[in-house]
C-alpha cells in the first residue's frame, strides 16, 4: 500500500510544483508570518519564536486549507478522479498519497523559517529543546489541518467550497479552545470544548512538552478525518442498498464516535517527553530521592472547582501532572486527593480550616457578565504539620515549594545555615530579609572562625549543612582559611560573599581589600581577578553633587545595572539588579 500511495504522493507534490498558486501562497505565508514575529521579536526583546508559533495556527487557518483545496475537489472536476480509481491503487491509497504530498509541501514552506531559527539560536542562548518541540507542534497541526482540507476536498467538486469548509472546521476547532468562547459556554460544554480544541494541545507541545496526550489527539483527528475522507471517496462507487454501503456508513459512525471518546477521555492518558534543555517539566533528580525515602504516610489534597476560567485550564494540567509525577515517585508514601468544594461541603469546609478560599473570575452566563468563585489551592499535611498554598498562580517552582514541605516536614531535623563570624564577617542579623525568607526551612546559626583563645577554629560538617561567609574586612587567619578549605573538602556547602575593594564614597577612592579566601578558590579553579566591573551603556543614575542651584545627576558607570535575561524561577519576577562597585 505505501508503495502506491508513496506513487501519488510524489505526483501531488509535483503538482504542486508546478502550479504557481502554491508559490504565491508559500511567499505569502511566510512573508507575513515572518514580517509579524519579528515585529514582535523586536517589541519583545526576547530572543524566542514563541511570537511566531503563537501565530502560527492562525496563518495554517488560510494557508493550509487554500493548499489542500484541489487536491480531491479538481480531480472530480475534471473527471480525473474516476481513472485513478481505474488504476491499481484504491481509496486509502489516493487519500493516504494525496496527505502525504500536501504535508510535504506545507513542511517544506514551513522549513522556510529555519533561516530565523537559526539567527536566533546563534544570537542567544535560546532553548533548543523548546524550538525543536515547537516545530513538532506545527508538523503535527498541519497534518491534522491538511486532513481537513482533504476531507472538505473529497466531497465537493468546487475547490472555493472545499477552501471555505476547511478554513471553517479549522477555525472552530481553534476559536472553542480561546478565552472569549470559552466564558460564554455552559461548565460542561466549555469542558467538552477545552478537549477537542486545538490551542491548548499545540500550545502545551510549543513550550517544549511532547505530551501522550496531544500526540493522540492530533494523530486521531488527523486519521478521523482520512479516514472520512476514504468513505467519501468509497461512497461514490457503492450502491446505498448494498451491504457494503451499510458497512462504511456504520464504521464511520463508530470511528468519529470513538474518537471523540478518545479525546474527552484523554486526560487520563499519562505519559510525556520533556525537551526543555532544563527539564522544566521533569521531576529533578533531587526532588525523586527525597520522595522515595519517605518512610511515613504524607497527604497532599488538590482543591480545585469544576468551572474554572480557560486560562487556567493549562496551569491546572500541569499541577495534576505533578501531582502524579510526585506520587508516583514517593512509592506509596504520598496520598493524593483532588476535592472539589463547589460540591461537597465537607470539602469547602475543609479548604477554609486550612486557609483556602475561593478567587474570584469573570465568566458570561445567561448573555451578562457574572463573577464566579472558585478553588484553586492545595495543601500538603503531616501529622499536626501542613503547608499550604491558598491560590496556585505559577507552577515553575511548585515542584520546589512541595518538595521543600515534604521534606521539612519528615525530616527529623532542619538542615542548618551557619554564618561565620570575626574577621569583620557579617553576621545573620545584618541579613533580615534573607534570614526571615530561609527561617521556615533552616536553622541559622553562627560559627566564630576567630576564637578567643586564638586556637583553630571548629566547622562541624554535622552541626553545619551550609556555610556563609559573608563579606569579612579583614583577612582570614591560616587557621580559619584551613578550616573552611577542610569542611569544603568534607562535602560541606559554602556560600562566600566577597568583597574586594573597599570603598570610600565621600573620595570616592577604592582600596583592595583581601580576604584570605583566595586560595580556596583558586584551588577549586574559580578567580577572582579584583578588577572592578564598568558598564558605560548600563548603569545607575546618580547624584553628582551640586552645582550652584543645579543638582547634577549622571550615569555612574561603577553601578552597572543588569537586566533580566531569563524566565528562570529565581530570577523571573527581578526587573533589574544594581551592583554597587561590583567586582569580578
Amino acid at each position: 500500500m505505501m508503495r502506491r500511495a508513496w506513487t501519488v504522493a510524489r505526483r501531488e507534490l509535483m503538482a504542486l510544483f508546478d502550479t504557481p498558486t502554491a508559490y504565491v501562497l508559500a511567499v505569502a505565508f511566510l512573508g507575513l508570518g515572518l514580517y509579524m514575529s519579528f515585529r514582535s521579536l523586536y517589541a519583545m526583546g526576547v530572543a524566542s519564536l514563541r511570537p511566531f508559533f503563537d501565530l502560527l495556527p492562525w496563518l495554517f487557518v488560510v494557508f493550509i486549507p487554500a493548499v489542500a483545496m484541489k487536491a480531491l475537489a479538481e480531480e472530480r472536476r475534471s473527471r480525473t478522479l474516476d481513472w485513478l480509481v481505474a488504476q491499481p491503487v484504491n481509496e486509502a491509497d489516493i487519500v493516504v498519497g494525496k496527505f502525504i504530498g500536501n504535508w510535504l509541501f506545507v513542511l517544506i514552506t514551513l522549513a522556510g523559517t529555519l533561516p530565523m531559527a537559526m539567527g536566533v539560536l546563534l544570537t542567544s542562548e535560546a532553548d533548543v529543546g523548546i524550538m525543536v518541540a515547537q516545530y513538532l507542534g506545527a508538523s503535527l497541526l498541519a497534518a491534522q489541518m491538511i486532513a481537513i482540507g482533504l476531507w472538505a476536498s473529497s466531497i465537493t467538486r468546487n475547490q472555493i467550497t472545499a477552501f471555505i469548509l476547511g478554513a471553517a472546521i479549522s477555525f472552530i476547532l481553534i476559536l472553542i479552545g480561546t478565552p472569549i468562547v470559552q466564558i460564554g459556554l455552559p461548565r460542561w460544554l466549555g469542558s467538552v470544548a477545552n478537549q477537542l480544541s486545538v490551542m491548548g494541545h499545540f500550545q502545551n507541545v510549543a513550550r517544549g512538552v511532547v505530551d501522550l496526550r496531544d500526540i493522540l489527539y492530533f494523530v486521531s483527528t488527523c486519521g478521523l478525518f482520512l479516514m472520512l475522507s476514504v468513505a467519501a471517496l468509497s461512497r461514490d462507487r457503492l450502491s446505498h442498498s448494498r451491504d457494503e454501503f451499510k458497512r462504511l456508513r456504520t464504521g464511520t459512525a463508530v470511528i468519529v464516535a470513538g474518537v471523540l471518546v478518545l479525546n474527552l477521555l484523554g486526560g487520563y492518558v499519562r505519559g510525556r517527553l520533556d525537551l526543555t534543555a532544563d527539564n522544566l517539566f521533569t521531576l529533578s533528580y533531587g526532588s525523586r530521592d527525597i520522595l522515595a525515602d519517605l518512610d511515613d504516610i504524607v497527604n497532599l489534597k488538590l482543591f480545585v472547582s469544576d468551572e474554572l476560567p480557560q486560562e487556567i485550564q493549562l496551569t491546572l494540567r500541569d499541577v495534576r501532572d505533578l501531582v502524579a509525577d510526585l506520587r508516583g515517585a514517593a512509592d506509596g508514601q504520598l496520598l493524593t486527593e483532588e476535592l472539589n468544594p463547589d460540591d461537597d461541603e465537607e470539602a469547602a469546609s475543609e479548604a477554609s480550616s486550612l486557609g483556602i478560599f475561593p478567587i474570584e473570575f469573570n465568566v458570561l452566563r445567561d448573555d451578562e457578565l457574572q463573577v464566579r468563585r472558585g478553588y484553586f489551592g492545595l495543601a500538603v499535611t503531616y501529622a499536626d504539620e501542613q503547608e499550604v498554598i491558598p491560590v496556585i498562580d505559577r507552577t515553575d517552582d511548585l515542584e520546589f515549594r512541595l518538595v521543600s514541605a515534604i521534606r521539612n516536614m519528615t525530616s527529623p531535623q532542619q538542615p542548618t545555615v551557619a554564618f561565620a563570624t570575626g574577621f569583620g564577617a557579617k553576621d545573620a542579623s545584618q541579613f533580615g530579609a534573607f534570614r526571615q525568607g530561609i527561617s521556615d526551612r533552616y536553622r541559622v546559626t553562627t560559627v566564630n572562625l576567630e576564637p578567643e583563645d586564638s586556637g583553630a577554629p571548629a566547622i562541624d560538617r554535622d552541626s553545619a549543612d551550609i556555610l556563609v561567609v559573608a563579606a569579612p574586612t579583614t583577612p582570614l587567619s591560616p587557621a580559619a582559611s584551613a578550616a573552611v578549605d577542610q569542611y569544603l573538602s568534607a562535602g560541606g556547602a559554602v556560600l562566600m560573599v566577597m568583597e574586594r575593594h573597599e570603598i570610600n564614597p565621600q573620595a570616592p577612592i577604592s582600596t583592595p581589600l583581601t580576604t584570605g579566601l583566595e586560595g580556596i578558590l583558586s584551588d577549586r579553579g574559580v578567580e577572582a581577578t579584583g578588577e572592578l566591573v564598568f558598564d558605560a551603556a548600563s548603569s545607575e543614575r546618580i547624584s553628582m553633587g551640586r552645582q550652584g542651584i543645579f543638582n547634577v545627576i549622571r550615569a555612574y558607570p561603577f553601578w552597572p545595572i543588569a537586566f533580566t535575561g531569563s524566565q528562570h524561577a529565581t530570577v523571573r519576577d527581578l526587573a533589574n539588579v544594581t551592583f554597587g562597585w561590583a567586582s569580578a
